[in-house]
């Protein structure tokens, strides 16, 4: 057998070993949690100062659902801007509510 051969047969050995270890199975159950988040305000009824303290995704849950209220329309680029303005503007009136500044209600 020539040197080229047991070379080929040593790596192709190496690599079945190497596969194989890859293959061991964990038996098991993932653990999941059911905690529910803290509560989201009514959208027509948060102030700017309740805003201020949820979380960035609670926070653009009310967005949206205010600017889908608004226009009947859905849009991402939306949500972001108005956010954007929401965030802004509730830094200087943190008692005025968010419909009033987006919405006009």
């Amino acid at each position: 057998m020539g040197t080229h051969a047991r070379t080929l047969t040593a790596a192709a050995l190496l690599s079945a070993g190497l596969l194989a270890g890859c293959t061991q199975t964990v038996t098991g159950t993932v653990a999941q949690t059911t905690e529910p988040g803290p509560p989201v305000p009514d959208a027509e009824s948060v102030t700017c100062k309740e805003y201020t303290t949820l979380d960035e995704g609670a926070q653009i849950a009310i967005i949206g659902e205010l600017m889908d209220a608004g226009s009947g329309q859905r849009g991402e680029q939306r949500t972001v801007v108005a956010k954007t303005l929401a965030d802004a503007i509730c830094k200087y009136l943190p008692a005025a509510r968010l419909s009033e500044i987006l919405v006009g209600r």
